[in-house]
């Protein structure tokens, strides 16, 4: 796995927790266990989509040229 790749699976939980916590309103209802299932099963599907998104630009160099134009920095200019 390529470092871009594994930094990728890294941001996923940065990711769910964020969309986590922007919808923390419409699930206050919830239990703090019920928020930790929620929590588990968020971070559970963004690895997957990462995991299918990696395997996906391993066959198709348009996927693989996205997600190194959204990994990298932007450059200064």
């Amino acid at each position: 796995m390529t470092p871009k790749a594994e930094g990728l699976l890294h941001e996923t939980p940065l990711v769910s927790h964020g969309q986590l916590r922007r919808a923390r309103g419409r699930l206050g209802g919830l239990s703090g266990s019920e928020w930790r299932v929620v929590e588990e099963l968020a971070q559970r599907i963004a690895e997957a989509i990462a995991a299918e998104l990696l395997d996906q630009a391993e066959r198709d160099h348009r996927v693989a040229a996205a997600l190194a134009a959204i990994s990298d920095p932007p450059k200064a200019g």
